[in-house]
C-alpha cells in the first residue's frame, strides 16, 4: 500500500463505520405505532351500548348513532344520554384529563374490587361535579358516576368501534 492510499483507506473505513453507526441507531428507535396498547386507551369512537340507572337497564343496538370519541385531549359526543348525565355543565365536546383516583367504591355507594375503576375523567377541569369513574377492557368501556344507594348512580357501557 503506497502513503497516497493510506489517508483514502482511512476515509472509506470511517465512513463505513459512520454509516454501519447510524443503521445500528435507527434500527434501536421505539415504534410508537407498534408499541401501543389501545386494549386499555379511553382513546376512540366508542357506542353507546347500555345504560344502568334508577330506571333499570336499558340495552342499545348496535349502530344506534350514540359515539362518544376520546382524542389524546378532547371529547366528543353524539350520545344524548351522555348529554344528560353530565348534567348540562358541559358542552357536546371539550377538554378532559385522566387522573388516578381509587375513591370509586365510596363514591359510588358500590362495592367494586380492588383494582377496578381506579381513573377518572375530569371534563373541563371541574372537580366539583359528580366523580366520573371509567375502566377500560378490550373493546368495552364502563363509566360509573354518581351515588347508587340515593338513587344517583348511573353506568354507561360502551363498545369500541
Amino acid at each position: 500500500m503506497s502513503a497516497n492510499e493510506s489517508p483514502v483507506l482511512k476515509y472509506l473505513i470511517t465512513l463505513v463505520c459512520f454509516g454501519v453507526t447510524i443503521v445500528l441507531l435507527e434500527g434501536c428507535k421505539k415504534d410508537s405505532a407498534k408499541n401501543i396498547d389501545n386494549s386499555s386507551s379511553i382513546i376512540g369512537d366508542w357506542e353507546l351500548r347500555q345504560i344502568f340507572a334508577q330506571i333499570g337497564m336499558v340495552n342499545y343496538p348496535s349502530g344506534n348513532g350514540s359515539i362518544l370519541k376520546f382524542t389524546d385531549s378532547t371529547w366528543s359526543t353524539t350520545d344524548t344520554a351522555w348529554s344528560i348525565f353530565v348534567r348540562g355543565n358541559h358542552h357536546a365536546n371539550g377538554y378532559y384529563r385522566i387522573v388516578a383516583d381509587t375513591s370509586v367504591n365510596n363514591s359510588t355507594g358500590l362495592g367494586f374490587p380492588s383494582g377496578q375503576f381506579t381513573n377518572r375523567i375530569i371534563l373541563e377541569g371541574d372537580t366539583t361535579s359528580d366523580k366520573i369513574f371509567y375502566q377500560v377492557t378490550n373493546s368495552k368501556l364502563v363509566i360509573v358516576s354518581g351515588y347508587f344507594p340515593l338513587d344517583g348512580g348511573i353506568e354507561m357501557t360502551y363498545v369500541r368501534k
